[in-house]
């Protein structure tokens, strides 16, 4: 079949099957995003895949669905994408790595700092429970004057007065001390682990938080690398152009082949409008989280790379997880805590001891007090409460079952979230290496094509279709190794290592290998 006699591809048709394509791609990465961290925190990611098609054309109906799927989403945005505080622009452009971000996201974050506050709550309330075990002392200082009717008394001598007048000071301190209360002492344990999962909860939005600030750098430097196509796919539009128009006026091929090659570049144009609008509105996420202003000019340092990192079993990252992650401890104490909540329900009906006293000057009047004191061992034991007990216990017991069933089902999805994170990592891992192949095969595709069109054997339908191949390769490239980072950032995610991985991520001063 000759291959010049071929009708050319309709362009809608074309853009059609790249979109669907870059958007199955970007709906694989959501969905590891997804089981990461839920669903808030996708909102960045589904920013960030608005650009997944800019070096492929404008996806016009690609961002009508985008943006009928962000709005739910953002009208419940997560505070983990939000701060507590906002810079003042720095002179200058400010540059950033990946360390430096995730250190002032855990400075600034909004979710973060929730966290904390719920942890200092549960340390007041532990505080609050164990007051009742220690002792309580206050002073008074009374000073009172009254008169008496002596007839209401049962007075009724003739020779007394009928009402006298008395007077009274006072300056007193009062003391009181639990000797046995075995029901706050088991609140008071209780209360302890409850402040320890606390403590385990704020260590664990610390994960989050890293791993939010570190998606959002990713999604930033895969605008930049996407802008950085699309503007070098321009430039080699706008060069086959001038081709094409070269030949034209040469008379050695048709205008039809510079209409095409002038329709190319508009199409390269406006990817290169659609890039950067996403890479500012990227930056403005990022800056967000950061804290800083949204104005203010950035530039990330750490290269979109594929690190390589030790390969880890299934089952070592799975004990991994049991020792390292925070939601996992935070259960395991809530758990503890309910426990102890129970028995200290069932305490209810045990003897309380108490020891209570004061002393203190009384008299008429400040001048003639004279020392007094009191002093008593007081013994409650609960007869009949109402059933309050009963049912007391029987709340406890159902809190205490709940956090059962929580404890089962987090050890359950832990091993879920190691085994699909493996293999995301596996499965990223060979997509970048696919992809690094598909962008050479793409690159000589398109050398040979424009030579063939140089030496007039082909017109250019082969040339714009190896332009758009090419395009298409740079985007799945740039999504392999956006992918790969974020299935090594998911893997620490359910592993509970995501801080340090965070840190260390793109730590590689290299630079990333050029798409060209």
């Amino acid at each position: 079949m000759n291959l010049l006699n071929l009708p050319e591809e309709p362009t809608n048709l074309r853009k059609t099957r790249r979109v669907k394509n870059a958007f199955r791609t970007s709906v694989i990465l959501a969905m590891k995003l997804y089981r990461m961290f839920g669903t808030p925190l996708v909102v960045s990611f589904l920013s960030a895949i608005s650009g997944a098609q800019s070096s492929l054309g404008p996806p016009r109906s690609s961002a009508a669905v985008s943006n009928q799927v962000n709005q739910p989403v953002i009208a419940q945005q997560s505070p983990y994408l939000g701060s507590v505080s906002s810079e003042r622009l720095h002179p200058g452009v400010l540059e950033l790595t990946l360390q430096d971000a995730v250190d002032r996201g855990l400075k600034t974050n909004l979710g973060l700092f929730l966290s904390g506050t719920t942890a200092e709550k549960s340390h007041a309330a532990r505080r609050q429970v164990l007051s009742e075990l220690l002792p309580h002392v206050e002073g008074s200082l009374r000073e009172s004057t009254e008169r008496i009717n002596l007839r209401t008394l049962g007075i009724p001598l003739a020779t007394l007065p009928r009402t006298v007048d008395v007077s009274n000071s006072d300056a007193r301190v009062n003391a009181s001390q639990s000797l046995l209360d075995l029901t706050a002492i088991s609140r008071t344990r209780a209360a302890h682990s409850a402040e320890d999962a606390a403590q385990s909860d704020y260590r664990d939005a610390r994960e989050t938080v890293a791993v939010a600030v570190s998606n959002a750098y990713l999604a930033v430097l895969a605008a930049q690398v996407r802008l950085d196509l699309a503007q070098t796919d321009l430039k080699t539009a706008e060069a086959l152009y001038q081709l094409a128009k070269d030949r034209e006026n040469s008379g050695l091929s048709p205008e039809v082949d510079t209409l095409r090659a002038q329709v190319e570049v508009q199409a390269r144009q406006e990817s290169v409008i659609d890039a950067n609008n996403t890479l500012a509105k990227q930056q403005i996420v990022l800056l967000r989280l950061l804290g800083l202003d949204i104005h203010q000019p950035i530039h990330l340092t750490s290269p979109l790379t594929k690190e390589s990192f030790k390969s880890i079993t299934s089952e070592d990252a799975y004990e991994q997880a049991l020792a390292s992650r925070q939601d996992y401890r935070s259960t395991r104490e809530q758990l503890r805590s309910a426990k102890l909540a129970k028995h200290a329900a069932e305490l209810e009906r045990a003897p309380k001891i108490g020891v209570a006293g004061n002393y203190g000057a009384l008299g008429t009047a400040p001048g003639n007090a004279i020392p007094t004191w009191d002093v008593g061992l007081a013994l409650r034991i609960p007869v009949f409460e109402g059933g309050r007990i009963q049912a007391d216990v029987s709340a406890a017991d159902a809190t205490l079952r709940e956090k059962q069933a929580e404890l089962e089902d987090i050890r359950t999805r832990i091993a879920q979230d190691v085994e699909n994170a493996l293999l995301d990592l596996d499965s990223a891992n060979k997509q970048v290496e696919v992809s690094q192949a598909a962008l050479g095969y793409a690159n000589r595709a398109l050398t040979q094509s424009k030579d063939r069109f140089s030496a007039g054997v082909t017109n250019n339908i082969e040339v714009i279709q190896a332009q758009e191949a090419l395009a298409s390769a740079n985007e799945q490239w740039v999504n392999s190794l956006y992918g790969y980072s974020i299935a090594r950032l998911s893997l620490a995610r359910a592993t509970g290592t995501a801080e340090t991985t965070a840190r260390s991520l793109l730590h590689s001063p290299a630079s990333a290998n050029s798409a060209r």
